[in-house]
Order: C-alpha cells, then sequence, then structure tokens
C-alpha cells in the first residue's frame, strides 16, 4: 500500500465530523458569551463585596424593604451562574482539543508505520476516537442550551434598574472593561523604544538552511506589522515578530511530515482562509499523505489558491511557473 494513499477518509466518515461542524458554528457564540461573563463574574464580585460593606445606617435610601439583602442574595446566585458557564465553556474548547490531539497522536502513529499502516492495526483506537464524537455531539448541544439559558439570566440581571443603580453607586462600569483593558495595554507596548526595529523588511524566499536546521519562512512588512498591531501584548519588536512566527526548526516540519502536512494545511485552510473546521480538516486529509510536498511549503504559502498553484506545477513537473515565492535550499557540502 502506498502511503501517500492511504485511506484516512474511510477512518472517519462524514457524519463522525459532524460534532467539528457543531462546535464551529457555535464558537463565536461561545467565544462572546465567554467574554461577557467573565467581564460580569468580576463585576458582580466587585458589587458582592460593596453590598457586604455597606451598612445599612450609611444610606436608608439603598435600602428599602430589605433591598441590599436580597440583591445580595440574588448577585451570589447569578455569581454562581457565570462561574458556571466559564467552566462549562472551557470544558467545551477541551473535549474539541482533546479530540483533536487524540487524532494528531494517531496521525503520528500511522506516519511512524509507514507503508505497514493499516486500519485493522488501528482498529481500537479508531473506535475509541469514533465514539468519543459521537459522545461530544450529543454533548455539546446539551451545554449549548445550558450556556444560553444561564447567560440569558445573567443578562437580565445586569441590566435590572436596581442593579444598574447599585453599579452606578459603587462607580462599577460593565460595558467599558475590556475597551479600558485594551488601550492601557496598547499605550504600554507603544512606548517600547525596539517595537520597529527592523530585522529586514521583508523576505521574498523560503529558505531551507541545513547548517543551522532552520527554515525561515517568506513575510512581508504588512504581515509583520499586523501581528504588532493585533497581538501588541505578545511581540516586543518587528524582529520578535519575525523570529516566532517565519523562523522555525527544520524538525517542525520534517520530523513528522504527514502530521507537519496535515496541521499546516489546517492552519491555512482554517486560519488565513478563516473557512469553517470541517472544510479545513477534509481539505489537510486530501493533502497530508503527499510525500512529493515538503511541510514548509504549506507554511510559507499565504492562500489555498498558492498553495493549489503550487501542487498544479508539481503535479505538471514545472516548478519553475510557481512565482508567489521562491524557494532555495542551502545544503552544506559534504566532507570528503
Amino acid at each position: 500500500m502506498n502511503a501517500r494513499n492511504y485511506p484516512l477518509n474511510n477512518l472517519f466518515t462524514i457524519d463522525e465530523f459532524n460534532f467539528v461542524d457543531h462546535i464551529d458554528s457555535n464558537m463565536k457564540t461561545f467565544e462572546s458569551i465567554l467574554q461577557k461573563e467573565t467581564i460580569y463574574k468580576n463585576s458582580i464580585n466587585k458589587l458582592i463585596n460593596n453590598l457586604k460593606n455597606l451598612t445599612i445606617t450609611s444610606d436608608s435610601s439603598l435600602n428599602k424593604s430589605g433591598e441590599l439583602s436580597t440583591l445580595l442574595s440574588t448577585s451570589s446566585e447569578i455569581l454562581e451562574l457565570a462561574n458556571k458557564n466559564i467552566d462549562t465553556i472551557n470544558h467545551v474548547l477541551e473535549i474539541s482539543d482533546g479530540i483533536n490531539k487524540q487524532i494528531v497522536d494517531l496521525l503520528v502513529k500511522i506516519e511512524s508505520e509507514g507503508e505497514n499502516a493499516t486500519e485493522a492495526k488501528f482498529y481500537d483506537e479508531i473506535s475509541k476516537i469514533k465514539n468519543e464524537i459521537n459522545n461530544s455531539d450529543y454533548s455539546l448541544n446539551n451545554f449549548k442550551e445550558e450556556i444560553l439559558h444561564n447567560h440569558e439570566q445573567i443578562e437580565n440581571f445586569v441590566h435590572r434598574d436596581d442593579v444598574q443603580k447599585f453599579l452606578s453607586f459603587f462607580f462599577i462600569n460593565i460595558d467599558e472593561v475590556n475597551k479600558l483593558n485594551s488601550v492601557f495595554d496598547r499605550v504600554i507596548v507603544s512606548d517600547k523604544s525596539d517595537v520597529f526595529e527592523p530585522i529586514e523588511e521583508s523576505n521574498d524566499t523560503l529558505l531551507f538552511l541545513e547548517k543551522d536546521n532552520k527554515v525561515y519562512l517568506p513575510y512581508s512588512e504588512k504581515e509583520v506589522m499586523a501581528y504588532l498591531d493585533q497581538y501588541p501584548n505578545q511581540y516586543k519588536s518587528f524582529k520578535d515578530v519575525v523570529e516566532k512566527e517565519f523562523i522555525f526548526s527544520a524538525d517542525f516540519y520534517m520530523k513528522h511530515p504527514v502530521v507537519a502536512r496535515f496541521r499546516e494545511t489546517y492552519s491555512l485552510i482554517r486560519d488565513r482562509e478563516s473557512k469553517s473546521i470541517f472544510e479545513a480538516f477534509k481539505y489537510a486529509m486530501e493533502v497530508m499523505f503527499r510525500r512529493d510536498l515538503n511541510p514548509a511549503i504549506i507554511a510559507a504559502c499565504k492562500s489555498q489558491e498558492q498553495l493549489e498553484d503550487y501542487l498544479e506545477c508539481l503535479d505538471k513537473g514545472n516548478l519553475d511557473d510557481f512565482t508567489a515565492f521562491k524557494i532555495k535550499f542551502e545544503v552544506t557540502p559534504l566532507k570528503v
């Protein structure tokens, strides 16, 4: 059996990857709720602490007919819902990451078997992953229903007139928490003197440097600046972005090339093309066993169109026709 044509599509059917589609379609909702719940949790905690410290005699107008004690009790109940939602959403993410890790681990084993890889040899592991996929698909729907129900109660609570009154009284501004943090972080980062320290303004060559065991991916100045703009807390300078995002050990791509091809193709389709998780999985499975395709080539591609252009040139034996970026191998000369 040619490992390049290994039937991975036979291991997991489209129906068994439906859970991925469910996660994909709900992930934006989950992430939005998680962000809000975190803000609400912190704000409600502040509200509870202030309510506890507020004595009845300090301002009788704020505690008509036991309003203070009732609000304190309700706030504690709502805080529990926020904590529960945060835990549940993180659990959903762990389920997805866990199954993805199992699949990647399976691919590593398939790669290590090479020509000897067969479905029968990995039957038990495949069956285990299939069962987890099916169970997760069912659980996800239940989790979503619970999360949305809890979130509705939390939203209703924080927008109640009496809650808004106390939030205002204690100077707790829920809506502006994230915005203020974002502005503060950006000011700190932009104040660093080495933010725009250049390494090279751009690089149009995919370079394999054998003596350093390094791979240098092509990049443009615009790409690097986009990293600095979007992730100001993660990168100190232009050079920092280049070193972290465009220079890798060759082992990262060649130690497990099948897995690397899957990983880089998935990232290209999912992250750069912004397509669904299912589309990314499907396309990655089609490419991963192409032994004539160096995984670093995929990493260097900026779009699916570039990758498909390269594959077309590769299949036709006309790599000189590929012009998206240059490809250069610097090999250490053999000693006589």
